[in-house]
């Protein structure tokens, strides 16, 4: 930052300490949900802008700076002249024969109900055309969800990538092979599946699913590329189950979370401002810890010597005056860090993958 002008954005990996930085004469925050802006002080407007703020006359009374266009998870796939089948995922059978009455043909397909008029029509995937520009690009003739690598993942679900990836391969001619009929996609390069398995969040839902996450990983050779996994407390309090973390050796974070319909941490306006410092946001979360029900084991691996962090999701609530009313409850959810007793307050949750559940 030069004065309120930003000249360089520095990335770090997020599976490791290297990082580098990127200078330009224009920077652009091209984040879901504009992650860099508050770092920058820049004024921003995110959402729905208020009637009142604007005049807009079908603008909402209040404002709804989380109110943001719906974003689409992707995955980049190739194809190199090996075979990198790997494992069918959990419940693959179960979601490759999965027939919503309205879709008009399996879920995990290339044919689905058009969402404006219900018709069914056939999606295309035709990566790396010979003639790009035989691409039709106009939405207002041809939709932006009828090209499957837009489409696929926003089937409703955020458990189905993997398995769509599968289908795709399945189901796909690969695009030099003329087309022949029965020639499956049926290579992705070991490197991209590392790289998925490293960066997805796997979310784990029960001990039996666990289990059979480790089992399929390890036949994938892939337990060592595990390296953020998310637990939710009130399952694993209300099973007892053990949690074989040990055999993740390369393990970056564990995520826990309460239950939804538990409490919250409420913060009233007349305790001011400095009871939302880390200091005294921690001393909330580890009053959480010592005094509810079921926190056993995260005490315990909290106090055990290792080589991830651990970190807590919470919801708070807090009455405290902003830039447009005098005083608004503020819904958040944060994140502790439970090894620094930092809070990450601008964390958003996202899911690349939730493979490990048994639904």
């Amino acid at each position: 930052m030069g004065g309120e002008l930003v000249g360089a954005v520095t990335f770090r990996r997020i599976d490791g300490d290297t990082a580098f930085t990127v200078s330009a004469r224009y920077v652009i925050d091209a984040t879901e949900l504009d992650d860099l802006l508050p770092l920058t002080g820049t004024d921003f407007v995110t959402g729905f802008e208020s009637r009142k703020d604007t005049g807009e006359p079908s603008a909402p009374d209040v404002a709804q700076p989380d109110n943001q266009q719906a974003f689409s998870m992707c995955f980049t796939i190739d194809n190199v002249e090996r075979n990198h089948v790997i494992d069918m995922p959990a419940n693959y059978e179960y979601w490759k024969t999965k027939t919503p009455s309205f879709w008009g043909a399996p879920l995990l397909s290339l044919r689905a109900s058009d969402p404006r008029t219900l018709e069914i029509v056939d999606r295309e995937f035709t990566p790396n055309p010979d003639d790009p520009s035989t691409v039709l690009a106009d939405q207002k003739k041809s939709a932006g969800d009828k090209k499957l690598v837009d489409f696929s993942q926003n089937c409703g679900t955020q458990k189905l990538p993997l398995r769509q990836l599968v289908e795709t391969k399945d189901t796909c001619n690969s695009p030099s092979d003329g087309g022949i009929e029965g020639e499956a996609w049926g290579r992705v390069r070991q490197e991209a599946q590392d790289a998925f398995i490293m960066q997805a969040i796997w979310e784990i839902h029960c001990e039996g699913a666990f289990k059979l996450f480790l089992t399929r990983l390890g036949r994938l050779g892939s337990l060592s590329s595990v390296r953020h996994i998310r637990l939710n407390v009130f399952e694993i309090s209300l099973e007892r189950w053990h949690l074989p973390l040990e055999q993740l050796p390369n393990l970056k974070t564990v995520t826990f979370a309460p239950w939804q319909k538990g409490w919250t941490i409420d913060i009233p306006a007349k305790d001011g401002s400095e009871k939302l410092s880390d200091a005294s946001v921690m001393e909330n979360v580890r009053h959480v810890m010592l005094h509810k029900v079921g926190y056993e084991q995260v005490r315990d691996l909290i106090a055990t010597q290792r080589e991830y962090s651990i970190h807590f999701v919470f919801p708070i609530r807090y009455l405290l005056p902003d830039k447009v009313h005098p005083y608004r409850w503020q819904l958040k959810n944060w994140r502790a860090n439970m090894d620094s007793g930092i809070i990450d307050r601008e964390w958003r949750e996202v899911y690349l993958v939730q493979e490990a559940t048994l639904d």
